[in-house]
């Protein structure tokens, strides 16, 4: 039975909170709160009991806190989701349940969300992550009443006097003395009159003194803070400085140290540093000296073969989807069918295991297949046919046939101990360390020698169209050859895969899917990539290093996004410190022959600016224009594409209410109530041929269209089915970036055809009148965009340039600062919609992300690689600010740009920092693991 309230109470209230997520904020609100409504000679207005400051150090920490809840007259609730998980919070409120009422719980919303579902009178479990499911699930038998103090969180400090502070302290302050909040606020605000007085009164007497301690006081305390301040700002800088250096060899680590930096000071550069962390690898362990990794050809998941077993992971989230237990002689490689239906696993003893892997999550066993090598390290299955390729014995490749999978069949013995087949099974090449055959695998009587390379090899692959074979050579060196004639192949220019190390050998080579990246391990534990887009001319891309073994394998993901490297490079297995080692598998975030920092891409082509609809779950994007879902982080799925357009390209723009986009060349609009079968409302509206730019004014029903054959128009599309041209913009230039409405839809910015930024004041109905002009010191404006607030234009110039100016006069555009980073011409310009942030694009081929606190003193947060260079560049953020997408002439690219969303990503992607890793890089301070 609950105890009844008010009978022998010590506190006013208990707060129960999660020590690792809302400490700091907690510990402010508790101050906000015993000083509401505070009379000037009392320390404290409420009694209010929290572990850390009531509680001394003592081995039965359960009892006192039982104690502190008996004697507490309210519990407050401090709801998140790191506080719906710990087990601490969890026991306290099932005491309190237990022993008082629902009804005494006041619940402070700090993070996560909170849905309340009338329907089932509780909470919506399903969307609800921030309260604990099993303990309030029946607590409540009508909805509660909760603050929300996410903002607060957010702000950072806050004014104690800010009227949105006070407002949700007097939510709490209130229930708990008993009175109405309005009778609260008064008081609050008497006590604080009097308490003036009575300062004024005491200065007035005592000012000689005062002016003396005062100062040397405040003097004492400012020291102290600045001290302390700069103090962890070092420390953070210094652990951002630590994480860089270890990315790639301790990338688990690093992680754990960019949280860490950023809960001791968000500086900026730990900012810049998080916003680039998708380059950081991610690791799979995988015990065992000898093991395989390979990727499905169509869905997103991922084979590791280990002394645990064999592991089906999906790629997207790294989730282990299923594991099979391997007899310890089966640890090789893997490969899975060309249908994906099936995966093969080598193992030391020469046997191959067939499974069903048709359901990810129940693979079945079919099978296996007796061999008389002592290790199978090379597998592979033919893409059309039921046939299983692997290495036979130590000098021949075996050709099995899987029509009948329970009686495999060996149809062909081919010399050569390393083998690559041909995307489109038509071709076998053969290597060993004398020579390369090519064969001809359509043939039934056996694959017949069709040319013979005398070259030694180590390994092969075959790019994707088939026309270009690999081969990892002497020296480190990679060697190609032209093979669209199979009988005579032709010598391209050989790679060089020497690295630092001398005598390095390149043990492991891989093609992209679309054929025009090379991936090669080195036997220093080292990765390089090489475009090859034209072999003739190979062009180097980044190289990677962070094994400490051998690369014994590498993979491309199906989208070419992801590489994987399988290396031996853990610690001993054994105490005797003997060969056998542990190893693991890296995933790398790639981007054609560059390390990537983005989240994901989208394959789309000839892209205008992206445009997100306002519930940031859809994207307009590409040539025609599609609807992609983008709801979830790593799976972006075309829902729909719309039907016309034209030659020169296209841009779409989602209307404020995201219910009509504007798109394609003709333009005409679409009703995207239901994004998979979009609408069409109109005839074309404005210009025919070579759409570059249409943008929606943010508050009105205006719509800015502009394309190379005419001026910048403005249609009224008050009435989607009937749209009307409101004006046309004289001597504008039209560019996919060159035109930009202030927040408020009042002021808009084009590019004239001197190259300046154009104001203009807009009116209803789009009546419009020239305002002031902003022109570069050097080139002419290719991009524009305005701040949040609107009080600042940014542009983008030809001379590789981002300039802020103060347009709060629209007649007169001030210049305040430029910023040359860029070492091509600006084509893109996008500003976060509620922040000081803004992203700007060049020809560089680089997207920079600037921190605009201060316009007058822009500072670059990150510089992020798109890619390569390129013509042309668009840029959007997403309406919450979290996501950034970057449209390039191949595809669109996604970044994660919301700290928040970052941060939790590292905490899932990466274990607790350990203890002692923990003693060496924050030695002195006691072990506080930021994400436990």
């Amino acid at each position: 039975m609950p105890d009844h309230p008010g009978r022998d109470r010590d506190y006013d209230a208990f707060i129960s909170y999660s020590h690792s997520w809302d400490r700091a904020l907690t510990t402010s609100f508790q101050s906000q709160i015993q000083n509401m409504a505070r009379p000037w000679y009392r320390w404290r207005s409420s009694r209010i009991f929290r572990d850390v400051v009531n509680l001394s150090a003592t081995p039965s920490m359960w009892p006192d806190i039982e104690r502190a809840l008996s004697r507490a007259e309210w519990l407050i609730l401090m709801a998140s989701p790191a506080a719906a998980k710990s087990p601490w919070v969890r026991k306290e409120i099932r005491w309190w349940l237990q022993h008082r009422a629902a009804d005494r719980i006041l619940i402070a919303w700090t993070d996560g969300r909170l849905v309340w579902d009338d329907g089932t009178g509780t909470f919506d479990w399903a969307v609800s992550d921030a309260l604990p499911a099993a303990e309030i699930a029946h607590a409540f038998s009508h909805q509660p009443r909760w603050v929300d103090l996410r903002w607060l969180r957010e702000a950072g400090d806050v004014d104690p006097a800010d009227p949105r502070l006070v407002e949700c302290v007097a939510d709490f302050v209130a229930p708990i003395r008993g009175m109405s909040k309005e009778d609260l606020l008064g008081e609050h605000v008497r006590q604080r009159r009097r308490t003036m007085r009575w300062i004024r009164m005491v200065i007035a007497c005592l000012t000689s003194l005062l002016v003396i301690a005062v100062t040397g006081g405040v003097i004492a305390l400012q020291q102290r803070n600045n001290a302390r301040e700069r103090a962890l700002i070092a420390t953070s800088r210094q652990l951002v400085g630590q994480a860089a250096s270890i990315r790639d060899s301790q990338p688990d680590l690093a992680r754990q140290l960019l949280i860490e930096a950023y809960r001791l000071s968000p500086t900026d550069e730990v900012k810049g540093a998080l916003l680039s962390s998708a380059s950081i690898p991610r690791v799979v362990a995988a015990p065992g000296y000898r093991r395989g990794v390979a990727f499905s050809r169509h869905r997103d998941l991922l084979a590791v073969a280990s002394d645990r077993g064999l592991e089906l992971r999906d790629t997207a989230d790294g989730t282990v989807l299923s594991r099979l237990p391997l007899p310890a002689s089966h640890r090789g490689a893997v490969a899975f069918s060309g249908d994906d239906r099936r995966l093969a696993v080598g193992g030391k003893d020469g046997g191959v295991r067939l499974y069903d892997v048709t359901s990810a999550r129940h693979p079945l066993a079919l099978g296996s297949v007796a061999s008389s090598t002592e290790a199978i390290t090379e597998l592979a299955f033919h893409p059309l046919r039921p046939l299983l390729l692997f290495d036979l014995n130590a000098d021949h490749v075996g050709v099995v046939d899987l029509s009948e999978p329970g009686a495999p069949r060996l149809t062909a013995e081919v010399p050569g101990d390393t083998f690559a087949v041909s995307p489109d099974g038509r071709l076998l090449a053969v290597g060993d360390e004398n020579a390369v055959s090519v064969r001809d695998l359509s043939r039934a009587d056996g694959p017949p020698r069709l040319a013979r390379i005398p070259r030694p090899v180590g390994s092969l692959a075959f790019s994707a169209e088939g026309n270009l074979l690999a081969g990892a050579g002497e020296y480190g060196t990679v060697l190609l050859w032209d093979i669209a004639q199979p009988a005579s192949p032709q010598g391209r220019p050989s790679l060089n895969g020497r690295t630092s190390e001398s005598g390095a050998t390149v043990d492991a080579l891989a093609f992209s899917h679309d054929g025009v990246t090379l991936a090669a391990g080195g036997s220093d534990g080292a990765l390089r990539l090489w475009d090859l887009d034209d072999p003739f001319y190979a062009v180097q891309g980044t190289r990677m290093t962070g094994h400490s073994a051998s690369v014994d394998e590498v993979a491309f993901s199906r989208d070419d996004r992801t590489l994987a490297s399988l290396s031996t490079d853990g610690a001993s297995r054994t105490v005797d410190d003997s060969d056998v080692r542990n190893g693991s598998v890296r995933l790398w975030n790639v981007d054609g022959a560059v390390r990537s920092t983005a989240r994901t891409g989208l394959p789309v082509t000839h892209s205008a600016v992206p445009s997100f609809s306002p519930d940031g779950r859809t994207m307009a994007a590409g040539y025609p224009v599609r609807l992609w879902d983008i709801s979830h982080r790593t799976r972006p799925r075309a829902v729909s594409t719309l039907a016309t357009f034209n030659q020169g390209g296209s841009a779409a723009s989602f209307s404020p209410d995201g219910r009509t986009l504007a798109a394609g060349s003709p333009v005409a609009t679409w009703d995207v109530t239901d994004r998979t079968r979009p609408r069409y409302l109109t005839p074309q509206v404005g210009l025919r041929y070579g759409t570059d730019t249409m943008t929606y004014a943010p508050t009105d029903s205006l719509l800015a269209v502009g394309g190379r054959q005419g001026a910048l128009e403005l249609w009224d599309v008050g009435r989607r089915t009937h749209p009307v041209r409101a004006a046309t913009l004289d001597r504008t230039v039209s560019l996919s970036q060159g035109v930009a409405f202030r927040s408020d839809g009042r002021v808009l910015a084009t590019v004239n055809e001197t190259g300046a930024a154009q104001l203009w004041s807009i009116g209803p109905k789009g009546r419009r009148e020239a305002a002031g002009t902003a022109e570069p010191a050097r080139g002419h404006v290719a991009a524009l965009a305005f701040s949040s607030d609107g009080r600042t234009l940014i542009t983008g110039d030809s001379a590789g340039a981002v300039i802020t100016w103060d347009v709060r006069n629209v007649t007169r555009p001030e210049r305040l600062a430029s910023a040359g980073r860029h070492t091509g011409r600006v084509d893109g310009l996008a500003a976060v919609p509620d922040g000081g942030v803004a992203a700007s694009a060049g020809t560089d081929g680089r997207v920079r992300v600037w921190s605009l606190a201060d316009p007058a003193h822009p500072y670059e947060l990150a510089s992020l690689d798109a890619g390569g260079e390129y013509d042309v560049a668009g840029l959007a953020f997403s309406p919450d600010g979290h996501t950034l997408a970057a449209a390039t002439a191949q595809e669109v690219q996604l970044w994660d740009v919301g700290i928040m969303d970052i941060l939790q990503r590292l905490c899932a992607e990466s274990p607790a920092v350990t203890p002692a890793q923990w003693r060496e890089y924050l030695p002195g301070e006691p072990y506080e693991p930021p994400c436990a």
